[in-house]
């Protein structure tokens, strides 16, 4: 043989390790919770703008509601993104899915506790149904209510297990192993035809 030898291949790379699909998927189900939770949020607020005789509440609340759709559409593409990016062994998933995922937590813990839109518009039909002989399952259906509760735990249950799933120490090895690298050329050029 003319010229020195391929070195030897590297070592393959360790395997993906099972808490970063679990990550991965659990970040979908937040997406996917948070959306389910929008829609509920949304059902909420329409049943309660139709049986609101003056329009007052309804139209005081749009900006709520308004402010909701955007801030959970960010949090779900932000949340998308940050799953496809960790399954595809980009470091900057995890820091998005940590970083979007407090975000998503932040707005689940709002919601749940009557600052967000889910708390407004508890609050103002709550303040309804006390102002008039309606009772609150009248004024906004409790399976509406009951939903975007359930889905907003779910949402908030996913999200918090992402981030601690991504967190793991096998997760961090994973990211942190080389990726294999091409075989390095000859030392020496072979010797061209003819001799």
């Amino acid at each position: 043989m003319y010229g020195a030898a391929y070195s030897a291949p590297p070592p393959p790379a360790p395997g993906r390790p099972v808490q970063v699909m679990v990550g991965a998927l659990a970040v979908f189900a937040a997406a996917a919770m948070t959306l389910a939770e929008t829609v509920f949020e949304i059902l909420i607020f329409q049943s309660f703008s139709e049986l609101d005789s003056t329009g007052e509440l309804g139209t005081s609340m749009q900006p709520w509601l308004i402010i909701t759709i955007v801030l959970n559409m960010l949090v779900t593409i932000g949340l998308g993104l940050a799953a496809l990016l960790t399954v595809r062994r980009q470091p900057v998933g995890r820091i998005l899915i940590w970083s979007v995922g407090g975000l998503c937590a932040a707005l689940r813990l709002c919601c749940l506790s009557g600052i967000g839109m889910f708390g407004a518009i508890n609050a103002a039909v709550g303040s309804a149904a006390s102002d008039s002989d309606m009772s609150i399952s009248q004024l906004a259906p409790g399976w509406e209510i009951a939903g975007s509760a359930i889905f907003g735990v779910l949402a908030l249950a996913g999200v918090t297990v992402a981030m601690i799933v991504v967190g793991l120490r096998p997760v961090g090895a994973w990211f942190r192993a080389a990726r294999p690298a091409a075989p390095a050329a000859p030392a020496q050029p072979y010797r061209p035809y003819g001799y």
